[in-house]
């Protein structure tokens, strides 16, 4: 199987005017990667074929606990609203999740565990392996190919910002 790693890639939270200032008061690597985990976890159980809005008010719980799980009681109230930010940029332009949603009916696997054995030790043996988690994986519903899609948080500055981002 040939498999076409084409990346499903958004810029999911708001460009600093300021490049040099911190995205968050809080620590920002660490507010970063709760609400880049809570936001995960949002697309991860994300029913694209139904309302958003629904979604979004089913899921809230679980994303908040995921806060709760990952920062202190002073980063909350700040994290909540960059997670609601984010979450309504992600459905308020609608283009991602149109995207979801043309490809739903393609889905092959959602949070795919991943092995894969890097061949190279002695008579053949694998020497070192790759582990992870696809995001998304599908059939294009236009030529069939089998895409892997990977969701990225990270804070970007723009287009080219992101292009060099899924390029890796």
């Amino acid at each position: 199987m040939r498999v076409d790693a084409r990346w499903i890639t958004a810029s999911l939270a708001a460009p600093s005017d300021d490049p040099s200032t911190p995205p968050d008061r809080h620590d920002g690597h660490e507010m970063g990667m709760a609400v880049g985990s809570a936001v995960h976890r949002f697309l991860e159980l994300l029913e694209p074929l139904a309302d958003p809005d629904r979604e979004r008010a089913r899921l809230a719980p679980r994303l908040d606990r995921e806060l709760v799980r990952r920062l202190p009681e002073r980063a909350l109230a700040e994290a909540r609203s960059l997670l609601d930010a984010t979450l309504h940029g992600l459905l308020g332009g609608r283009s991602l999740l149109l995207r979801l949603r043309e490809v739903a009916p393609q889905v092959l696997a959602r949070e795919l565990p991943l092995l894969l054995a890097t061949v190279g030790g002695p008579l053949g043996s694998p020497s070192a392996a790759t582990v992870g988690t696809l995001d998304l994986l599908y059939r294009d519903p236009l030529d069939g190919r089998t895409v892997v899609a990977d969701f990225k948080t990270d804070r970007v500055s723009g287009d080219a910002e992101i292009e060099e981002r899924a390029a890796h």
